[in-house]
């Protein structure tokens, strides 16, 4: 499948405010969820990089950070090519965070296609949800002025999510 003209921005710039009790607890520290194992052995982000590796080819891959976690993220993506860091010098929320980096995309990969990912979600059936992007990508490549959203059915409400 021809990768070319995907990029991919994942969003690992939150500060994990809402389970940082059960951050603490889980991983002995007061860190933003994404950079920690909260299910399985590996920390969050590290799951959505290589979930979106599926989709996206590394190189056109860019994570969007807060400059006051580098401590965190820094170990987990010290082979991340630098350009591929959007560094935040504080977290300013998901919309200037998406701006910022579709900005600095466009500078460096011209007019890709693009997926948002957010690094702080446990996925149990990567493989469906990298289909369903996969197929998502190909709507895009037939019908490029197309703006996609992939969702998933709740099982109930959850109201303190904002």
């Amino acid at each position: 499948m021809d990768h070319g003209n995907r990029a991919a921005i994942i969003l690992a710039g939150g500060d994990g405010v809402r389970l940082a009790d059960y951050i603490r607890m889980k991983c002995g520290l007061a860190i933003p969820k994404q950079f920690c194992a909260v299910v399985g052995e590996h920390p969050l982000v590290e799951q959505t990089r290589r979930r979106v590796e599926c989709s996206v080819v590394p190189s056109r891959t860019f994570f969007v950070l807060n400059r006051d976690h580098e401590r965190y993220f820094a170990p987990l993506l010290s082979e991340t090519p630098a350009e591929n860091l959007v560094l935040q010098s504080t977290n300013r929320g998901t919309a200037p965070a998406i701006l910022w980096s579709l900005l600095r995309l466009a500078q460096s990969a011209g007019e890709p296609s693009v997926l948002l990912m957010p690094s702080d979600h446990y996925v149990g059936d990567e493989s469906a949800l990298m289909r369903r992007v996969d197929d998502a990508f190909a709507a895009i490549d037939r019908q490029p002025h197309l703006t996609l959203l992939l969702g998933a059915a709740p099982d109930e409400p959850e109201t303190s999510y904002g």
